[in-house]
């Protein structure tokens, strides 16, 4: 469950983040910059949670497709010779194929996790894209093979038990692209963990940037209540990140009555321990208590 916490954190990396730059020129295309940088952790735990979900998913895609593989050369096998096959031998000999790069690049999917962990994210989602691209083709193309197997009677004893491997390698397929819309498929346990860490994202983003909004609203005011319980200390000396958190804690003693001023401040001395030098806290303190006295006494 998303924690308050942890809205408190994105907001602070992206008021951070907003500080490296003028606020009157940042662009969409630094906001989006700003939040891959802040979601990174959670793209990772959703990148290792679909790994998890496909390695489940496709705990027997290896037995399915030798025994297709098998299948597909007795039927080739049986219809070698015949001239008037030749299309859908030509459609079978892309599907093997197509088969065996689906096995290949679930290998390389579960391989992706082993790499050096500084680049295990970039790797995991790119073998996961390359894995959902390759399966999409697959589930478009199988049952045109499917339909025309029902062209060609003489031949079931072989395409019978052809088309039931196909069928079941096409289940698989359907559970795989179930991942890019686990919504759909809540009832499935392997799901869970998946459905899970993206809502968490995309509340995240929504709960984070609304309380952004609403601090950038009176990002003016909040300066000057901070400036204003400065003692022999210059505004400009405050680092990036300590603004960051004294603009966010500024904001709620002002303008959030609802939550009591301990919490706020307490808040924000966790948030100066996670992201600042050892003397933050302090000062954090310091300058919050001069807010708190001012905006609710």
């Amino acid at each position: 469950m998303l924690s308050r916490h942890q809205v408190r954190q994105a907001v602070v990396q992206f008021l951070y983040g907003l500080t490296l730059d003028s606020l009157q020129s940042i662009t969409d295309a630094d906001i989006e910059a700003i939040w891959d940088i802040i979601l990174e952790p959670d793209r990772a735990a959703l990148d290792k949670a679909r790994v998890k979900a496909i390695t489940h998913l496709t705990r027997d895609l290896p037995d399915k497709i030798r025994l297709f593989q098998t299948r597909a050369d007795n039927t080739l096998k049986a219809i070698e010779g015949n001239p008037a096959l030749s299309d859908f031998r030509d459609m079978l000999t892309d599907l093997i194929k197509r088969e065996q790069s689906l096995d290949a690049s679930v290998r390389s999917l579960r391989s992706a996790k082993k790499t050096d962990p500084a680049a295990e994210t970039r790797a995991m989602e790119a073998a996961y894209n390359s894995l959902q691209i390759i399966n999409s083709t697959l589930l478009q193309i199988r049952p045109s093979l499917i339909a025309k197997l029902e062209d060609y009677p003489q031949f079931r004893f072989v395409m019978d038990p052809l088309k039931s491997s196909i069928s079941k390698l096409q289940d698989i397929s359907s559970r795989i692209s179930g991942l890019e819309n686990p919504e759909g498929h809540k009832n499935a346990t392997e799901f869970a963990p998946v459905i899970e860490t993206s809502q968490e994202m995309c509340q995240l983003r929504t709960d984070a940037g609304e309380l952004l909004r609403k601090v950038l609203a009176n990002i003016e005011d909040l300066d000057q209540l901070i400036s204003d319980k400065l003692e022999n200390f210059s505004p400009e000396r405050i680092s990036p990140v300590d603004r960051s958190i004294l603009r966010l804690a500024a904001y709620e003693l002002k303008y959030r009555k609802d939550l009591a001023t301990p919490i706020v401040v307490k808040e924000a001395i966790r948030l100066a321990e996670d992201y600042s030098t050892s003397e933050a806290p302090r000062f954090v303190n310091g300058i919050l208590t001069g807010i708190a006295t001012s905006c609710r006494n």
